[in-house]
């Protein structure tokens, strides 16, 4: 088996004694695309939220590449090597979709504000190295045309896209996508597909929320389902498929056909 790049152990997560999430443990492996699935409402955010550090666990353990990550701040996570989008668009509209992207690289840029005031030789260097990433970072993902326009003038599978490359610029091991197809058209939606099979085969690791289930079915190695906090299952996308504690719980006989087409 493939060595587990996120361990997630009986980790629960309350608010006002009510528990968002509930004793979940979850695996990623190195190199495969997991995702995480269920109702509204079932946790997946929070989840997300706790592996990020945005929220702190109540109980349960965390772990990244070995790393225990459990309580570490945001910006901490970040450098060890793990990226998010998230379900609302953080991007900043009145900046270049390049702008955008280069702000992504900052995790690994060494220019403090006194060498980026006197524009030295060694910061010449590194402008010139964030640019040549993020542009290939925007290639990525199919957005090179568009590097000099405004991110609020881009149309919305776009911007999803640029967020993503944004994500990539702080060069991740393991890229969290939240709900990423949302409001997409199928052609849209299949253009993202391939977009994230070739993150992927770049040797990042992809964990995602997603509700477009004939997406997940296509493009997951792996699928965990949450129910109230819970795990219910997880494993093979064609055993989730065919689970009837999920088909009860979540996809129900339209969305199995949905998932099945």
């Amino acid at each position: 088996m493939e060595q587990a790049i996120l361990s997630i152990n009986e980790v629960s997560k309350r608010f006002g004694g009510l528990p968002a999430v509930d004793k979940v443990s979850l695996r990623v492996r190195k190199g495969q695309i997991k995702a995480l699935v269920g109702p509204n409402g079932a946790g997946k955010t929070t989840l997300f939220n706790l592996i990020t550090g945005t929220y702190p666990a109540n109980e349960g353990r965390i772990e990244f590449a070995g790393k225990d990550i459990t309580g570490h701040q945001p910006h901490m996570v970040n450098s060890y090597g793990l990226a998010r989008t998230f379900q609302i668009l953080r991007l900043f509209d009145k900046l270049t979709a390049l702008d955008n992207v280069k702000i992504g690289c900052h995790r690994w840029t060494q220019t403090g504000p006194l060498g980026g005031f006197f524009l030295t030789p060694k910061v010449r260097r590194e402008e010139d190295l964030v640019r040549e990433k993020a542009l290939e970072c925007l290639e990525m993902v199919g957005l090179t045309k568009v590097a000099g326009q405004l991110a609020g003038n881009l149309p919305l599978g776009q911007r999803k896209l640029l967020e993503v490359a944004r994500a990539l610029a702080s060069q991740p091991r393991l890229l969290l996508l939240d709900e990423p197809a949302a409001g997409l058209n199928d052609s849209e939606t299949n253009e993202f597909l391939g977009r994230i099979r070739k993150i992927r085969d770049t040797g990042v690791t992809v964990l995602l929320i997603e509700h477009n289930m004939n997406l997940v079915m296509r493009l997951s190695d792996e699928v965990a389902v949450l129910n109230y906090g819970k795990k219910i299952a997880d494993g093979r996308p064609e055993d989730i498929q065919n689970n009837p504690e999920v088909i009860s719980a979540y996809l129900g006989t339209r969305g199995l056909e949905r998932a099945e087409h």
